[in-house]
């Protein structure tokens, strides 16, 4: 009886795989209030940006302003970008795996190669993005903690809020103009 129960729940294991596997999905809004706080936290970070600090813009402060900490925000900045460079090829590389399996016909039988032979390594790679975001974050909080102090936490967790609402939609127009270019 054992080893009949081990097989159904490897069997199950197996096809929860395929179905993650199979399953990306880019979330927009599928309502007109999620539409709206979409576009506040992008409109809320437009006025972050173009405001700065009511003199300036944050652009100029980053580059010119003295009373910021340099090397955090330079450290930082690469951080953020290749957090976000690593998580779109992600999601473009395995939209396009599925894309070309569904094109071209094939069976679906076992996991795609990413998943199913080391899953483990990429839970390691999760990790180490998600601490590196984590890094990224403290980083410049540092580096702007002169400048808006207690706000910076604010002004942080409202622009990566502004980000997490503004990449389904640039995904989205990324499929679209991959789908011309074939």
């Amino acid at each position: 009886m054992r080893p009949r129960h081990r097989e159904g729940l490897s069997d199950s294991l197996e096809v929860e795989q395929q179905s993650l596997a199979r399953l990306v999905v880019i979330r927009r809004a599928q309502t007109t209030k999620e539409a709206i706080e979409d576009l506040l936290w992008v409109v809320l970070a437009i006025f972050i940006v173009y405001l700065g600090d009511c003199q300036t813009n944050l652009v100029s402060i980053l580059v010119w302003d003295p009373r910021i900490h340099r090397r955090a925000v330079l450290l930082g900045l690469f951080g953020a970008s290749f957090n976000v460079g690593s998580i779109l090829y992600s999601v473009v590389s395995s939209s396009s795996r599925q894309k070309f399996r569904d094109k071209h016909e094939l069976p679906n039988i076992e996991a795609p190669e990413f998943m199913g032979e080391k899953p483990e390594i990429f839970l390691k790679i999760t990790r180490s993005l998600v601490l590196m975001g984590i890094s990224t974050f403290c980083l410049l909080l540092y580096a702007l903690w002169p400048i808006w102090s207690f706000l910076s936490i604010l002004l942080l967790i409202s622009l990566l809020m502004s980000s997490i609402a503004i990449i389904p939609y640039l995904l989205g127009a990324v499929s679209k103009a991959q789908i011309i270019a074939f």
